[in-house]
């Protein structure tokens, strides 16, 4: 909720999606911290999201993710993945690991 009252704009991983909405964006704070929200519009078919830290403008190295919606946290390196079920998404926070 605190991410919330913060307004924060949201901008799409993916610029050009043709006709369809984008389904990652991403929010930086100054500090370096970065919150993404990714979506999975199937209602059928489980989706994986696959972000490179390139495309999403972080350097690359080790990073904190924690779900903000399960409170799962764990390690990334390389690319962030996200698997997501038929009509859900995720919200995750990143931070450098030190």
């Amino acid at each position: 909720l605190e991410l919330a009252k913060k307004a924060p704009q949201f901008r799409p991983v993916r610029g050009d999606t043709e006709e369809k909405a984008g389904d990652a964006f991403l929010y930086r704070e100054p500090d370096g911290t970065a919150y993404v929200a990714a979506f999975n519009f199937s209602k059928t078919d489980a989706a994986v999201r696959v972000l490179p830290m390139k495309r999403l403008g972080l350097p690359a190295g080790r990073w904190k993710l924690r779900d903000l919606w399960t409170g799962e946290e764990r390690s990334v390196e390389g690319d962030l993945e996200l698997r997501l079920p038929p009509t859900d998404c995720a919200l995750v926070r990143l931070t450098r690991a030190r």
